[in-house]
């Protein structure tokens, strides 16, 4: 009886797993012949295209400065140096496209940038360019002809007043801007150099450039420049370098113990950028004439005495500062209550 009940069993379980295996079958039969959907070919697939960057290129022509003077009447900024020179580099090597227009013409946008960014402070100084190179040799350094076909040569002052549209003017004026060099940067440092240190005053030099210019040859120029205005007029001069179509900052001129640093002209080139540019090359920090922590433009009490604790208001923390004198009064006339 038992051995009966089992064997149905067994067979019970042999013909469910027959039923599960024909529903498998079934199911995979009907998947294999499913009906595919035939799509001709075509030539008009979805692409991606590129990113449209024409809008980032082309803003080069939008430019609206700060106006930096107010903060200056306002916090009181240190001018840092009045003499200021630039140096634009004219070479070959500035001929290459970018952004529309050539390295040297992205050059002088944003040299006009920097003029139109500039407060009207007390600066002397001048713009100049490296000499370019054309294909039978180095353009001579001797000043062009003015327009009136005299025989005057027309050139600019080396070294006078630094009014900013003026001196864009000149930039613009360029077959007559003054040039420097045989076509290398270093050349032209050199020369310059000769001029920033017969002023013998802490002056500023702008160069602009693509960073592959800067090589050895220009870095020792540049020490050379810094050297002598140390030794002969204990002088520095503060370099700042402007790289023209250049992706990142370059710092070959930047040393710790001295002052300037570099700069892609990208990374300037928009109205807060420059005007950050500006402050930074022109002017040290609020001015705090009683040296007591607070600026002048924050501090309510801006002639506190030496030494003595302020609040963030400029004015004493615990009341008025006494006289040795009155000290001792006071110190008296408690002794005198006592007894």
């Amino acid at each position: 009886m038992l051995g009966a009940f089992r064997a149905s069993e067994t067979i019970g379980r042999i013909f469910k797993a027959v039923i599960v295996m024909a529903m498998l079958l079934f199911l995979i039969g009907c998947t294999s012949s499913e009906m595919l959907v035939k799509v001709s070919a075509s030539d008009d697939s979805a692409t991606v295209d590129p990113y449209n960057t024409s809008t980032y290129k082309n803003n080069i022509a939008l430019f609206s400065p700060l106006a930096l003077q107010q903060k200056i009447n306002r916090q009181k900024l240190q001018q840092k140096s009045s003499n200021l020179f630039v140096l634009l580099d004219a070479s070959a090597a500035m001929q290459d496209d970018y952004r529309n227009m050539s390295r040297y013409e992205y050059g002088v946008e944003i040299l006009n940038r920097f003029h139109q960014t500039l407060p009207e402070l007390n600066l002397h100084g001048g713009v100049f360019k490296t000499t370019a190179y054309s294909g039978s040799g180095f353009f001579s350094s001797v000043f062009s002809t003015g327009p009136d076909g005299g025989d005057e040569n027309r050139r600019y002052p080396v070294y006078g007043e630094y009014k900013p549209m003026q001196m864009q003017q000149q930039v613009l004026d360029a077959q007559y801007l003054n040039k420097m060099g045989d076509g290398s940067l270093h050349t032209a440092i050199a020369e310059l150099a000769d001029i920033v240190v017969d002023i013998r005053q802490p002056s500023t030099l702008l160069l602009l450039t693509r960073w592959e210019r800067i090589d050895e040859k220009a870095m020792i120029e540049l020490e050379r420049l810094r050297e002598k205005l140390k030794l002969e007029h204990d002088q520095d001069v503060c370099v700042y370098t402007i790289g023209v179509g250049n992706n990142y900052s370059r710092a070959r001129f930047d040393q710790v113990d001295t002052c300037g640093f570099s700069v892609t002209a990208d990374n300037i080139a928009q109205p807060r950028d420059m005007s950050h540019f500006v402050e930074r090359m022109f002017f040290f920090g609020p001015a705090d004439t009683d040296n007591d922590g607070i600026y002048d433009y924050l501090d309510k009490c801006p002639d506190t005495q030496k030494d003595r604790l302020v609040g963030f208001d400029g004015c004493n923390r615990f009341g008025a500062a006494l006289s040795p004198d009155s000290l001792l009064n006071i110190a008296l006339a408690k002794v005198r209550s006592i007894q």
